[in-house]
């Protein structure tokens, strides 16, 4: 998230953390078992990117999830996970990953 909008397929680095959604900024329902994403606020903007999917890597590990909210408190290189997301590339024990993510 080195940009306010990124562009398809650019490597972006970021601290991944999970939480548990609901209705999220781009108005859709989401359960823990949903993989989705939510941005920082500047990335996020006025929405641009919901249901845009991102490919997320850590460790060996690939997860695609669709953007459905924002984490105004993620900061400008956080992104915030699903557990189911999560859960797709590591324990959620594990609590922070780094990962590096793009939009497909």
């Amino acid at each position: 998230l080195l940009a306010g909008v990124a562009s398809a397929g650019k490597p972006h680095y970021a601290v991944a953390t999970w939480y548990y959604p609901g209705i999220g900024a781009c108005g859709i329902w989401n359960t823990n078992n949903d993989k989705i994403v939510a941005l920082p606020l500047s990335s996020y903007g006025t929405g641009n990117h919901c249901g845009q999917n991102v490919k997320l890597h850590y460790q060996g590990r690939t997860v695609i999830a669709k953007v459905v909210d924002m984490c105004p408190s993620c900061g400008r290189n956080g992104i915030d996970l699903s557990l189911g997301a999560f859960q797709a590339l590591a324990p959620p024990g594990k609590g922070v990953i780094q990962v590096v993510w793009e939009y497909v």
